[in-house]
């Protein structure tokens, strides 16, 4: 998963000329010198490696919030869906008293227009669902 080309480069850009100085020096210095090279490119290393690190972690962070969003908006979609559903619950329940309401109360006539009413309202019901 690291990226290999950064840790490439920066090992060419450290190690090619150190290791041509370090075997130009004196045996004596070679072993101190090329610790020290050793310790800085441990550090460049390091910093290469931390900058990847923070940039799959800011990656995975960005993934989980748009996954958060996501879920939050299929639950108030759904929120949404219910209440629609509820309030067509409810309507309904309204024409059905009224009907009840004139069945009781109207004459034949009006309960015939109330019927044809119905068969409508629950035709268009149908083709809505």
């Amino acid at each position: 998963k690291f990226k290999i080309f950064p840790v490439l480069i920066s090992c060419w850009v450290v190690w090619i000329p150190s290791v041509c100085l370090i075997y130009s020096l004196p045996t004596a210095l070679q072993v101190p010198l090329s610790n020290l090279v050793l310790f800085f490119f441990v550090l460049l290393l390091t910093l290469v490696m931390k900058d990847e690190k923070k940039e799959q972690k800011v990656k995975d962070k960005e993934l989980a919030k748009k996954e958060r969003r996501q879920k939050i908006e299929e639950a108030l979609s759904d929120m949404g869906r219910e209440k629609k559903e509820e309030e067509e619950k409810v309507k309904e329940e309204e024409r059905r008293k009224r009907r009840r309401d004139l069945r009781m109360s109207g004459t034949k006539e009006e309960q015939e227009e109330e019927e044809q009413t119905t068969a409508r309202s629950s035709s268009d019901y149908e083709n809505r669902v």
